[in-house]
């Protein structure tokens, strides 16, 4: 579980930094959430035509436009309440200590390779 949220905020504050320099800090945050969310999503349609292949059962696809779009507002509000009001490392703009802005680098050095070990 550690695993899964270290890539959870790592992914926030890689997002939360890209091209920080030209926006707020409250603008940077929401494009850390929306990019977290995407990816979230991303997934849980994987997930979702992975199942209806294997069973044909319409799990996402089978819902109603409103249902779908619900979801998403409730997903992105899920998150920046995680991400931005509790305050996890780079929602506030100051950035990481040393030592850990070199670990969440290694961080996301082995996430866009897609293999490593993800504990310190």
């Amino acid at each position: 579980m550690r695993r899964f949220k270290e890539l959870y905020l790592t992914s926030f504050v890689l997002f939360f930094r890209v091209g920080s320099g030209s926006w707020t800090p409250d603008i940077n945050a929401w494009k850390g959430v929306i990019c977290v969310t995407m990816i979230e999503w991303a997934l849980m349609i994987a997930a979702n035509a992975w199942v209806q292949s294997l069973s044909g059962a319409k799990l996402i696809f089978g819902m109603g436009t409103w249902t779908i779009n619900t979801l998403l507002v409730v997903s992105l509000a899920i998150n920046y309440v995680v991400l931005v009001t509790r305050g996890y490392p780079g929602s506030d703009g100051l950035g990481l200590p040393d030592s850990e802005l070199a670990y969440q680098q290694q961080l996301r050095a082995r996430a866009c390779a897609g293999f490593g070990d993800f504990s310190r």
